[in-house]
């Protein structure tokens, strides 16, 4: 897995591109990667491009995931984009996903392309956007 990151400051956004295959050690690795980037940009909502990559998780890996999540991004308030691959298999995966990480009170959405993401992660006007702890 190749994971580069960016952080768009006008947009308040850390965002990252993956690419290879993914497996948990992968993702959970990413979301510690994650995590420490929103420790360094509060109030900033994340973006993450999984549209070349390689993802056949097992429930239990995606509970794991989500778990992980919660752990490492207490108090994360903002929103989090997936940008995934358009096809049946990968939208089942990304509606488990999102349904694992809104029981943890998580804002969560999976996208097709990069501009109709960028503005759902937009759309909260800056001076209402939660901030972390």
């Amino acid at each position: 897995m190749i994971a580069e990151v960016n952080v768009n400051q006008d947009r308040k956004i850390i965002h990252r591109i993956l690419t290879g295959e993914i497996d948990k050690t992968h993702a959970i690795r990413l979301v510690r990667e994650i995590a420490f980037a929103v420790k360094c940009y509060g109030g900033y909502s994340i973006l993450v491009d999984m549209r070349e990559t390689a993802h056949h998780p097992q429930t239990a890996d995606l509970l794991a995931i989500a778990e992980e999540c919660t752990k490492q991004l207490d108090g994360f308030k903002s929103r989090i984009a997936f940008l995934i691959p358009d096809s049946e298999q990968r939208k089942q995966v990304a509606r488990f996903f999102r349904t694992c990480m809104e029981a943890q009170s998580f804002e969560l959405k999976h996208f097709f392309d990069y501009e109709t993401a960028i503005a759902w992660l937009g759309d909260i006007p800056l001076g209402l956007r939660r901030h972390t702890a």
